[in-house]
């Protein structure tokens, strides 16, 4: 039987909701955040280099040139969302001091 893991809607509540314990969603929740990004930018990147390649190849008609495509796109997809995922990070801690107030000079 399939383990089924349920994530909570809430966003404060981080850990997902197990039905069965050792389901592979609820360990791939539990990594590392380091982890988990560098996760979600590698299946970004196959999601990228997949829609890179049909859409290279429905353009150019060559397979050697939709790889081309492909590599690049989602080489370059993949580092930016990285970027823009640690530039937010900053902004986030910059903007959400400990204790609970603002102090736009803390950065």
């Amino acid at each position: 039987m399939a383990a089924i893991a349920i994530l909570p809607l809430s966003p404060s509540r981080r850990d997902p909701i197990s039905i069965e314990n050792d389901s592979q969603l609820a360990r791939w929740a539990m990594l590392p955040r380091s982890i988990r990004e560098l996760m979600k930018s590698g299946t970004l990147a196959l999601l990228l280099a997949g829609s890179g390649f049909v859409l290279g190849y429905g353009l150019t008609g060559s397979v050697e040139q939709a790889l081309a495509v492909a590599l690049v796109g989602s080489s370059a997809g993949s580092f930016l969302y990285l970027l823009h995922k640690r530039v937010w990070r900053a902004i986030d801690a910059c903007s959400k001091p400990a204790d609970g107030g603002y102090s736009p000079g803390s950065c």
